[in-house]
């Protein structure tokens, strides 16, 4: 089990008497069966080295949960495929020997919550006969738990149905395919048939509702103009690039974006969907107005992030507040315009800006291969804090070194 504390691994052991088992721990390569619930940590060498090709059966859950390594490294990737061929090298490439299930996907689609995705993954170890207990025994010990009953024995059985034909769970399971209509090639489209003006549209209205129309007209302003620049070489790469990547730096996720989306009608339908009884729920965010230590415009340590805080129920109408006057972000009557955070989220927008200026004044066929890398660059810029600010420092001294060499042609 993978928890945010860490990774966590729990020994058990069975035997007709007590004196038979004589240590707290499964030995090395003496493991019958593993559950996995997390391909990152069964891959580990602590879980690897209770296995033996020829004796060990793995349950694997496939469901790829990210790490604390996505917050720190933009380009980090789920080693799922890696994961699994350490995993099959250690069992001797014996297909018999690993059963894979992403129980996770399969709980919250069955049962609405990833929390039976464990009791899911015992019943169907069971049902492949790696678990040498009873099917009375393992339902008593459910009961006598005492916790979610009914639901975790529900979760059993449907494990135990995914064992036993997975086809026939999958049929069930499977969505409504709804027809798609796709362009023909050379009509413009991108990945997965998306052409640019749907791309714009998308995220024109998505930029209205962070905003206000005037700010989505910006953004497709620029789009358009980079078009115009690049038809005549019969190219639309860098027109796409522009669309993606101002999109993301006009869409900061900043205080006023996360009130609207806290605050939202399709969020609270949501949460009233998925709980049930007497809950209640508290936010803990770090906004950089209030999360920027003392002394942080005057120099804060590189690398300092600001602590978390936590903010209940009563700070919603202030939330729903700060997702009204979002319509003055970055206006004389933005408050929080003034932040250092703010001002180097704008200073970046306005970089990317007089970039695309340089870019299409002096668009070509010779350049527009170095253009297009040049507006691709943004998608470094990830991440929050410390971490942005550090990846966009490279972007920028690219960007600046760039224009000078722009400037400098013959």
């Amino acid at each position: 089990l993978a928890q945010k504390g860490g990774a966590t691994w729990s020994h058990v052991q069975i035997a007709d008497r007590a004196d038979a088992i004589h240590t707290t721990k499964v030995g090395m390569a003496e493991a019958d069966l593993v559950m996995g619930c997390d391909p990152i940590v069964a891959a580990l060498p602590a879980t690897l080295s209770v296995m033996r090709a020829g004796r060990t059966h793995l349950a694997l859950n496939t469901h790829h949960t990210p790490t604390a390594a996505a917050m720190s490294q933009p380009d980090w990737h789920y080693p799922g495929a890696q994961c699994d061929h350490v995993l099959t090298d250690a069992l001797g490439h014996d297909a018999d020997a690993i059963a894979r299930l992403d129980t996770v996907a399969l709980a919250e689609k069955l049962l609405g919550d990833a929390i039976y995705a464990n009791p899911m993954m015992l019943g169907f170890a069971w049902q492949k006969g790696w678990v040498p207990l009873s099917l009375q025994a393992l339902t008593r010990a459910i009961e006598l738990n005492a916790v979610q009953v009914e639901r975790n024995l529900l979760a059993f059985a449907w494990g135990r149905h995914a064992a036993h034909d997975p086809a026939n769970l999958a049929r069930r399971l499977m969505p409504a395919q709804p027809v798609r209509w796709f362009p023909r090639a050379g009509q413009g489209e991108g990945r997965g048939g998306e052409t640019l003006d749907a791309l714009v549209a998308h995220r024109k209205a998505y930029l209205t509702a962070y905003q206000s129309a005037a700010y989505a007209a910006h953004y497709e302003g620029w789009v358009r103009r980079v078009e115009a620049a690049e038809a005549p070489l019969g190219s639309q790469r860098l027109s796409r690039a522009v669309a993606q990547q101002l999109f993301r730096l006009m869409a900061i996720k900043d205080e006023y974006e996360v009130a609207r989306l806290l605050s939202s009608a399709d969020f609270q339908q949501q949460l009233a969907g998925q709980f049930e009884g007497d809950w209640r729920m508290v936010f803990h965010l770090a906004p950089p107005a209030l999360g920027e230590a003392p002394g942080a415009s005057e120099g804060q340590p590189a690398g300092q992030r600001p602590t978390k805080r936590a903010f209940g129920p009563a700070w919603m109408p202030l939330l729903q507040g700060l997702a009204w006057a979002r319509r003055v972000r970055n206006t004389w009557l933005d408050p929080l315009r003034f932040s250092r955070t703010r001002r180097e989220e704008l200073a970046m927008l306005h970089a990317y800006e007089a970039l695309l200026q340089h870019l299409c004044d002096g668009l070509s066929a010779d350049t527009l291969a170095s253009a297009c890398e040049l507006a691709e660059a943004a998608e470094a810029i990830k991440g929050f804090g410390a971490v942005r600010q550090a990846h966009a420092a490279h972007v920028l001294a690219r960007w600046r070194e760039a224009q000078c060499a722009w400037q400098s042609r013959p």
